[in-house]
């Protein structure tokens, strides 16, 4: 599969729907994910004005002053919860410089500073990440099933912090802008908005403006354009999905270029992604399939925080 499914929730919403509807959703959410590794969801219960409001509250934080901004900064010693300068990420080694700023939620609840003056951005990305979360629970249900995994809660009870504060979870709600690079910038060989990369986590949930920009690797090799279509969000698979079902589930690389196009880099970009973990003490654990699938065991058992944390330490330059 080279392109991006579109799959429509709308026999499921809200935890509606029979067993064949259930089954044939999740057949197609297999295929998605053995396929190219990204799909669109439509009907997918995330109130639009919701994510309109995320992404007005989210604009104005990062037109504050950059001294404001760093009063927020995303480190270590915040649990990489807060704001992340232009070239403090970078998510490919290729990578000189990743021209991307973000502000990252971590974790139901979190307890985070925002800044005072601006009274609805808490809220707006609180908002976003309760519907999310929403969403994410059909889908962990959906990868279950899809697997034929004896227990189609095992993802469910993987990520059993989503709805309990007290479990460790490091589920992240994180919105990036991507800024105006005007003439009189200097842009360093082999810079880009976001470098090539795969996620972390289980899966993505990803909101994108309508300039779009985002690629996506496809088995070919080749790079495709993920579109923004209306009324969706945009899912994709995670490294630990890929290593926990020995690559039956792909985690597809993608990326975000600078565009070519002078009046394309002179306008900002924004896009909001809600990152999909485990429980820190997850262990991940060769898995079982009533479907006849056989799941490569080609990893040690370790435990999700470990994964994790090696991870986030490659990523971010302090």
């Amino acid at each position: 599969m080279d392109h991006i499914p579109v799959i429509d929730f709308a026999k499921i919403a809200q935890g509606t729907g029979n067993e064949q509807n259930w089954e044939t959703i999740s057949e197609e959410v297999r295929k998605a994910c053995h396929g190219i590794g990204f799909m669109y969801i439509l009907n997918h219960g995330i109130r639009k004005e919701t994510i309109e409001s995320a992404f007005e509250e989210s604009k104005k934080f990062f037109q504050l002053p950059q001294s404001r901004k760093n009063d927020f900064p995303l480190d270590a010693a915040n649990k990489y919860r807060g704001y992340t300068r232009s070239g403090q990420e970078l998510l490919s080694p290729n990578s000189a410089f990743e021209f991307r700023e973000g502000f990252a939620v971590v974790g139901i609840n979190s307890p985070q500073k925002f800044p005072e003056e601006l009274l609805t951005f808490k809220k707006a990305l609180f908002d976003l990440e309760k519907e999310c979360n929403v969403l994410t629970r059909t889908l962990l249900s959906l990868f279950g099933k899809a697997l034929g995994l004896p227990d189609e809660n095992h993802f469910l009870n993987a990520n059993l912090g989503l709805t309990d504060a007290s479990i460790a979870n490091r589920v992240t709600l994180r919105t990036h802008w991507y800024p105006s690079i005007n003439k009189d910038i200097t842009i360093p060989s082999n810079s880009v908005r976001c470098g090539e990369h795969t996620d972390y986590g289980v899966c993505t949930l990803l909101f994108q403006d309508s300039m779009g920009g985002l690629e996506v690797r496809n088995s070919a090799g080749q790079w495709t354009p993920a579109t923004p279509i209306a009324d969706t969000v945009l899912v994709n698979l995670g490294d630990i999905m890929e290593i926990w079902t020995g690559g039956l589930f792909k985690a597809t690389g993608h990326r975000v270029l600078i565009p070519e196009e002078e009046i394309r880099r002179r306008t900002p970009r924004q896009s909001i992604a809600y990152f999909v973990l485990l429980d820190d003490d997850c262990m991940i654990t060769p898995l079982k399939s009533t479907k006849n699938y056989t799941f490569k065991e080609n990893f040690e058992s370790m435990s999700f925080a470990e994964f994790l944390d090696k991870r986030l330490g490659d990523t971010y330059q302090y």
